[in-house]
C-alpha cells in the first residue's frame, strides 16, 4: 500500500516541527526540523533529521533528481470562527498585500489594539480587511503576502 511522498498522509505522519523532507544522493528519503542545505551527495545541517526508510514510500523523486528534492510541509492558514476563543493570536492586515500585523482576537473580524488583550482592555478594538489564526504550534510564523482566504 504505502504513503504517498509529499501527500497529507505523510506529513501526518510527523508532528508540526519536523518540516522538510528530502531525498540524498542515493534516493535515501529524510526527515528535518529545519530547512537543510546541501553539500555535493546530501541534505546537511537541517537540525535533528530521521532516515525515512521504515516507511512504504511512494512517487519517490528519482535518484538524479536529489538537489531539487527538497519540500516543506504545506501550511494551513484559519480563519477564525464562531469557535476561536477571544485573545488568540492572530495576524491582520488592512488590504491584501500588505504586511501582516500580530494582534490579538476581539471577536468577527475586530482585534484589540496595540498589543491589548481582553484583560488589558474592554473597548479598544479595530476592524480589518484580513484576519488569519496563528500556527499554535508556530506562533512567530506569518502568511505569505499573497495569501487569500
Amino acid at each position: 500500500m504505502g504513503i504517498k511522498w509529499n501527500s497529507p498522509e505523510f506529513w501526518a505522519a510527523f508532528k508540526p516541527g519536523w518540516d522538510w523532507a528530502a531525498m540524498d544522493s542515493t534516493n535515501l528519503p529524510y526527515i528535518y526540523i529545519s530547512k537543510p542545505g546541501r553539500n555535493d551527495v546530501v541534505w546537511t545541517n537541517g537540525g535533528a533529521s530521521f532516515l525515512l526508510v521504515i516507511f512504504d514510500l511512494k512517487d519517490l523523486p528519482p535518484a538524479e533528481q536529489w538537489e531539487s528534492s527538497l519540500i516543506r510541509r504545506p501550511r494551513t492558514w484559519r480563519v477564525p470562527d464562531e469557535n476561536t476563543p477571544i485573545d488568540a493570536e492572530v495576524f491582520v492586515r488592512e488590504q491584501q498585500g500588505a504586511p501582516w500585523i500580530k494582534r490579538h482576537f476581539a471577536g468577527e473580524n475586530r482585534t484589540w489594539n496595540s498589543g491589548y488583550t481582553s484583560w488589558s482592555t474592554k473597548h479598544r478594538t479595530s476592524s480589518w480587511y484580513q484576519i488569519v489564526l496563528a500556527d499554535p504550534d508556530n506562533p512567530d510564523l506569518m502568511p505569505p503576502l499573497d495569501w487569500k482566504p
